[in-house]
């Protein structure tokens, strides 16, 4: 509990499950939890990520190019970042696939309360997910995808994320030419659910 990150990871091939996360809180940096840089392939099964906070990516931080991170069966609560990404932050061309997740009640004081997204080369996909009562104050609650990054979401339910001023994609939000591709979705009171600007 303090100004620490539970794990830096350069490079590293990397397993982690049935663990739970939580009060990571290192001081003005990226992935509040876990900071992903390098070539890292990180798989996560079964985790809980609750009450981490970060600069950027409350709970993860995935930064660059060959980085690729899976995500099965978890959840990511109640974690926030003072600029982007409450849950999960990914930029510089990293990836990060979300398979059956519950991703709720994470804030962003700027946008991507549940995922933030941005860059050319960036990938998101998520499935069979979960992304509830999240928060962006300047628009995405639920998810952000900027700067030509894409993002495939699949068979996923977004229910009550917010963002200031009420009308500013609260389910998600794409900026600046990202691309959005959605399947099977459903949106339950998001009542503006995109932002496109």
């Amino acid at each position: 509990n303090g100004a620490f990150r539970h794990f830096d990871l350069n490079n590293d091939i990397i397993y982690l499950s049935n663990i739970k996360f939580m009060l990571a809180k290192p001081t003005g940096s990226c992935g509040g939890s876990i900071l992903a840089e390098g070539t890292t392939q990180l798989n996560i099964n079964n985790c809980v990520f609750e009450y981490n906070e970060a600069y950027r990516g409350g709970a993860i931080c995935v930064k660059d190019e060959g980085t690729k991170m899976i995500i099965k069966d978890s959840t990511f609560s109640d974690n926030d970042a003072t600029k982007e990404g409450g849950g999960t932050y990914v930029n510089n061309k990293g990836s990060i696939d979300v398979q059956n997740c519950n991703i709720n009640n994470n804030d962003s004081d700027e946008s991507g309360g549940g995922i933030y997204s941005s860059d050319s080369g960036t990938t998101v996909t998520i499935k069979d997910s979960s992304i509830d009562q999240n928060f962006g104050r300047y628009g995405a609650g639920g998810l952000m995808v900027s700067n030509y990054a894409y993002a495939s979401v699949t068979n996923t339910d977004f229910d009550g994320n917010t963002a200031h001023g009420g009308n500013r994609g609260r389910a998600f939000r794409v900026q600046h030419y990202g691309q959005v591709v959605m399947d099977g979705c459903t949106f339950s009171n998001d009542p503006y659910v995109l932002w496109l600007s």
